[in-house]
């Protein structure tokens, strides 16, 4: 049974957290039972000092010797952000936190030199050993007699613990100075403790692919599947086990050079471009050190798209989007009426369209610059959607979706190539849509309101206009032209 002290109530109100020794220490320094006394907070060292006779089998410290003596991490961790006993435990002896049953071997701080770590030897149990200077350097001695240095740090109010390398591989000259480039970085703000765990995390490329993706993929990017399909597809086939260290430039401008000969030049280039970003997100977190993309080209040229639809061709995908099923046919249509993105198109919600006041309101999550967009709708999109509306409430299963049965992308792809359009995609309406409408004299700038293009002039940051009439004139010219040119024969050329 533990042995009570006159003055635990006393520095029980003072917010002081008991330790009782658990095993004796040397040469009957102490008794098991005895009871230790440590503050929260350096000012109660200040206002509780030892009294003149200290108590049976303890060792009383003053202030200065308080601060000197250091404990380990978890008596620091337990008992918040200062720690100093006001009666120290003897050296040798073995203290246990009565909050949490963890114990530790009590040893002094000493500067540590080779003859004094040569004549540590082992115990029952794990020790450490701290040396007076650089602070927080020391030598762990395990029961098995592997001697090991340290240094310990503390990064936002938690304690951490860095292994520098085990004696004598590691020479003491050399963990000194191994231990005050760990200090230097925690002094720069960085936490090495945190980036070693990051490089055991990213130990292949298969596990920074992981780290990636979940760190910076999908927390930034929309697009992060596409990331993960090239990474699955082209990536870790080849790269899988390999230490991401030992990737160089010979090696990514192999696999860019197989890719663009299958031939997919473009994706050899999207290939490229994302494994500059994955080192790059290495070397921002010291998982490497080099860039094996640095001053690779891509291997594909590519040229910016212009093809706009012809009356003709105009025409003839209106008509040929009569055999497909309705919701198919009503997407296509709507991209070329509004003159929005596919993915935006396929993505619309009834929660969305106000067919009332005729306007269409995409939330910044859906659109591709993450900001929100009102699209004002035509008669030939409020005629598209009140169809779609009218089938609904005719039996046809209900869905927060417009176009609930067209999003999948491989039936967008095989749509696309039964319209009969020669090098026809799906973004071409959209093109299309933006060239009729500035050959018909809309502004430019009323333009890319439309489209949802990030102005990134100066003026745009003083320019909080909505524009919201200028849109609707322009796509109202847009509806008629299309009207016209729907209505003429199927002869007739533009």
């Amino acid at each position: 049974m533990e042995a009570a002290h006159p003055l635990i109530g006393v520095f029980e109100n003072a917010r002081c957290r008991l330790f009782s020794v658990v095993q004796g220490g040397a040469e009957g320094q102490n008794r098991t039972g005895d009871t230790m006394i440590f503050s929260h907070h350096q000012g109660d060292v200040k206002k509780f000092q030892p009294p003149s006779k200290s108590p049976k089998n303890t060792v009383s410290t003053g202030l200065t010797a308080c601060r000197r003596f250091q404990y380990t991490s978890s008596y620091r961790t337990d008992c918040g952000p200062y720690l100093d006993p006001i009666w120290r435990p003897p050296i040798g002896c073995r203290v246990r936190c009565r909050a949490t049953g963890e114990s530790e071997h009590v040893t002094p701080d000493r500067r540590l030199t080779d003859a004094v770590i040569r004549s540590l030897t082992p115990g029952e149990r794990q020790a450490d050993y701290w040396c007076v200077t650089p602070k927080g350097f020391g030598l762990r001695v395990s029961p098995g007699g592997r001697k090991t240095f340290i240094v310990r740090y503390r990064v936002a109010g938690r304690r951490r613990r860095v292994s520098l390398g085990a004696y004598p591989e590691l020479t003491l000259a050399d963990a000194r100075r191994r231990a005050r480039q760990v200090l230097g970085e925690v002094a720069s703000g960085r936490d090495p403790a945190q980036v070693r765990e990051d490089v055991r995390d990213a130990g292949t490329v298969g596990d920074l692919a992981q780290l990636y993706l979940t760190k910076h993929a999908q927390a930034k990017k929309r697009s992060w599947r596409q990331d993960r399909r090239i990474i699955e597809n082209e990536l870790l086939p080849l790269w899988r086990t390999r230490s991401p260290r030992e990737i160089y430039r010979r090696d990514v401008r192999t696999l860019l050079e197989a890719i663009a000969e299958r031939p997919a030049p473009i994706m050899a280039n999207r290939v490229l471009a994302l494994i500059r970003k994955m080192f790059n997100f290495a070397i921002a977190r010291e998982l490497v050190d080099f860039n094996p993309c640095a001053q690779l080209e891509r291997p594909g040229r590519e040229r910016q798209r212009d093809r706009v639809l012809t009356d003709e061709e105009i025409r003839t995908l209106w008509t040929k989007l009569e055999g497909e099923a309705a919701e198919m046919a009503a997407a296509f249509r709507l991209r070329l009426v509004t003159a929005q993105r596919g993915g935006e198109v396929f993505d619309m919600c009834w929660g969305d369209v106000d067919l009332v006041d005729r306007w269409w309101s995409i939330p910044g999550s859906d659109t591709k610059n993450e900001l929100p967009h009102r699209v004002p709708l035509n008669d030939l999109a409020i005629e598209i959607l009140t169809a779609l509306r009218s089938r609904e409430r005719n039996g046809m299963p209900a869905s927060p979706y417009v176009l609930a049965g067209a999003r999948g992308k491989r039936q967008r792809s095989e749509a696309s190539a039964r319209v009969g359009l020669a090098d026809f995609r799906g973004h071409d309406l959209r093109r299309t849509a933006a060239s009729r409408m500035a050959s018909a004299g809309v502004p430019r700038l009323v333009i890319g309101r439309i489209l949802n293009h990030v102005d990134s002039g100066v003026t745009a940051v003083y320019d909080r206009y909505s524009y919201d009439a200028e849109k609707q004139e322009a796509l109202e010219i847009w509806c008629q032209q299309l009207k016209s040119i729907l209505t003429q024969s199927l002869g007739t050329r533009s």
